[in-house]
């Protein structure tokens, strides 16, 4: 078998360039951006909202692109007030 003729294979280098060892590649197209806000992206909203004047977790749960992200900060943060790491 070889991965050149796998359509879900993509080859890349050490610094992530893509490779063109098959044809396919050439094909791949942006998928078009969801104007409708998912239930996580609503929820990462209402846990900034609620950590906005909280501080240390305010500025850093803000950066967050991810609700997975907000509360990682979170548990981080509350296992160092705990001592716990």
């Amino acid at each position: 078998l070889s991965l050149a003729t796998c359509k879900t294979c993509l080859v890349v280098d050490d610094e992530l360039n893509i490779l063109p060892i098959s044809s396919h590649i050439k094909k791949i197209t942006k998928l078009p951006n969801s104007m409708e806000e998912s239930e996580k992206s609503l929820e990462l909203k209402e846990v900034k909202g609620a950590m906005h004047d909280t501080m240390p977790a305010g500025p850093l749960v803000d950066l967050c692109k991810t609700l997975d992200q907000a509360k990682a900060v979170l548990t981080f943060i509350e296992a160092i007030s705990e001592k716990t790491l």
